[in-house]
């Protein structure tokens, strides 16, 4: 159903433009959860700019700088859009009301010094035939809105929001997320782990729910088979079991692990990038843990494998593991660049600064090998950067000579399907132009033909420009990828996660 509204100007913060489409969904009872803001949640832009929302598979995000209209670099563009939840049925069981809360993250903040009139957060109730009142007529709520602290990721700080008595008890509630971002700065605003549930604003709150029906990992997997291919349980559940394996560091953390209901019990249930809990940096094999999230089916789409998981859980830890160092990924040297967390010029074999030797894209031979997190990789054309130049692993690129574009690529599979690389670059603030690659993703090894667009953001650190490029990779069923150099300029690469 859609609904036309005439377009209001914007004057001030409570001045929220028009036209915007009716999305569809209704979530039914409380508590609502929502892990990424992702599904049944609608994007829409606004007065005829550029939408600055974009939805992952663990968070959703909102830019103005972004690559526009396919365009191979970044740029930042005047944008706005509404990012806008199912409807809500807010029938309450609490004398305290019905509190939404949320984690967020707010980073550079000091591109775009009107920040907090750009980002609000607004709650209406539909019209009795299914439309939505005048922009204007709807309730704006309080958002904290705290920056970051340094260049993190992976520390997000929770909102916790009483929804208005005016909204308890009613049907069709829906909240929307309302983000604008004028030409020439923008800063990011990163969403996840959204509730709508019973209880006080204030305080420490859980944006989880704390609990849901309680199953065996056996149990799980049994009505998560019921489900369609590629489906999530409207019902939230508790799942108890020993962690039997870990899979992959910590990042924004998150991290993933497969359960069982005895310790020795293999891959039976899967955490998908399963919150930490508070005070914990990394899972640990042998702990006995319960999950809370919506159960999904996930169908690998190459090889038909199905895999029962909850997708972002909170997790309680009822007992500790044994911490033997080789149980936990995200253990190692004091030096980061040796750890298994990310790649970085300490990887590679010995090279030279500024200088490719004798390595020729044409002749295997002379590229190099190394290993990384147990997975092999090659590369041609890859060297150390000067420091002045922004150091790391330095790649030549050429857009239209062959033999001046440089490669990474893993030669042996990842252990399993990739869900997301980041790579984060520098480069000088004197120079006119961004990094510009091509990443492809595949099922064999040195894929060149899928091409992967990142979401990228960037800031200035001591005469650098930093740039942090997220290629979401979890609908290519993909084991294998390549950065590929095959455009003007060569690249200077601080560090590449691998999820």
């Amino acid at each position: 159903m859609f609904l036309a509204i005439g377009a209001i100007t914007l004057a001030s913060c409570e001045d929220v433009p028009a036209p915007y489409t009716v999305p569809g969904g209704n979530t039914g009872s409380l508590p609502y959860n929502s892990t990424s803001l992702n599904t049944d949640w609608t994007t829409e832009s606004l007065n005829g700019l550029y939408n600055p929302w974009s939805q992952g598979s663990s968070y959703t995000q909102a830019t103005g700088y972004q690559k526009w209209d396919g365009a191979e670099t970044e740029s930042n563009k005047e944008c706005e859009g509404l990012l806008i939840s199912p409807a809500l049925n807010t029938a309450s069981n609490s004398a305290d009301g019905v509190v939404v809360s949320f984690q967020y993250i707010l980073a550079y903040d000091n591109q775009d010094p009107q920040y907090a009139d750009h980002i609000k957060l607004y709650v209406y109730q539909e019209n009795a035939d299914g439309t939505a009142p005048e922009m204007s007529t709807w309730t704006q709520l309080p958002l904290q809105l705290i920056p970051r602290t340094g260049s993190s990721w992976d520390v997000f700080n929770t909102e916790s929001i009483q929804l208005p008595e005016d909204f308890v008890n009613k049907e069709n509630v829906r909240l929307a997320f309302w983000f604008y971002s004028p030409a020439e700065k923008s800063a990011t605003y990163e969403l996840k782990s959204f509730t709508v549930q019973d209880g006080k604003a204030g305080g420490d709150v859980d944006p989880t729910p704390t609990e849901g029906t309680r199953v065996t990992c056996a149990e799980a997997v049994e009505l998560t088979n019921d489900l369609a291919d590629g489906a999530t349980s409207t019902e939230t559940y508790t799942v108890t079991g020993y962690i039997t394996e870990v899979v992959g560091s910590v990042s924004r953390n998150q991290q993933t692990f497969w359960m069982a209901d005895t310790k020795d019990g293999g891959q039976v249930f899967e955490a998908y990038w399963a919150n930490l809990p508070e005070g914990v940096s990394a899972f640990v094999k042998g702990s006995k843990v319960e999950i809370t999230g919506a159960l999904t089916k996930y169908v690998n789409k190459t090889s038909g494998a199905v895999t029962a998981e909850i997708k972002n859980a909170n997790v309680v830890i009822l007992e500790a593991g044994e911490d033997s160092g080789d149980d936990d990924p995200s253990s190692g040297d004091d030096d980061p660049s040796t750890t298994s967390e990310y790649m970085s010029i300490a990887n590679l074999p010995s090279v030279g600064t500024n200088s490719y030797g004798s390595q020729s894209v044409a002749d295997e031979l002379t590229w190099l090998s190394w290993t990384w997190n147990n997975v092999d990789f090659k590369g041609a054309k890859l060297c150390k950067g000067k420091d002045d130049n922004g150091g790391g692993i330095q790649v030549q690129g050429n857009a239209s000579d062959a033999t001046k574009q440089g490669f990474i690529f893993n030669s042996t599979a990842w252990p399993t399907n990739i869900q997301k690389i980041t790579i984060v670059l520098k480069v000088v603030t004197t120079s006119t132009y961004d990094p510009s690659y091509t990443l492809y993703a595949g099922d064999e090894a040195h894929p060149t033909t899928t091409e992967i667009t990142p979401a990228s953001t960037n800031e200035e650190v001591d005469g650098f420009r930093v740039y942090t490029q997220v290629f979401d990779l979890s609908n290519a069923n993909a084991k294998y990828f390549t950065i590929a150099n095959n455009l003007a300029g060569a690249l200077y690469i601080d560090k590449i996660y691998v999820e």
